[in-house]
């Protein structure tokens, strides 16, 4: 197994090295981005045990060499990256995380995921309510009893999620 700078020794030559071709083909300019993204997203999943701001740093190049790579934009990819960036910042910047579960929402909402909107809702109250914001967390929460209506989710689902949001919203 690499260690993450190699990740990033890679990442930063990529950066650094253009292609005459990349000027006649931009498909090679977004692959290069694309690799550059995945050697900085596995450098900072090297980090995430180790060092939260070395792995948030990282993500977050990832993630914007992945928004440039505007050739093959995956939502689905794009969401995961910025929840897992909110989820790093969660416990030192409720702000920074709220900023990226924003981010992650709009990619779900592009893509018509209900269920990730949810999900997100659900992460989005959690910040407030720990932060005391009670009123933004029962918004949170009842978009969430909104969403659900909308969808089919089964008794045994909707209960769940129900018991899981009556626990703040009280």
């Amino acid at each position: 197994m690499k260690k993450p700078e190699e990740y990033i020794e890679e990442a930063l030559k990529l950066e650094k090295y253009k292609s005459i071709y990349e000027y006649i083909n931009k498909d090679l300019t977004y692959e290069r981005y694309e690799k550059i993204s995945k050697l900085y997203e596995s450098a900072g999943k090297i980090y995430k045990s180790s060092n939260r701001m070395l792995s948030i740093d990282c993500m977050i190049k990832a993630f914007n060499y992945l928004i440039v790579n505007n050739n093959s934009l995956n939502y689905f990819e794009l969401k995961n990256m910025a929840i897992e960036i909110a989820h790093l910042y969660k416990p030192i910047n409720h702000l920074k995380s709220l900023e990226y579960y924003n981010k992650a929402l709009e990619f779900c909402t592009i893509q018509g995921d209900i269920n990730g909107i949810i999900k997100i809702y659900e992460f989005i109250g959690e910040i407030f309510f720990d932060d005391n914001y009670l009123e933004e967390a029962k918004k949170s929460y009842f978009k969430i009893i909104e969403l659900v209506e909308l969808i089919s989710y089964s008794f045994y689902e909707k209960k769940k999620l129900l018991i899981n949001l009556v626990k703040y919203i009280v």
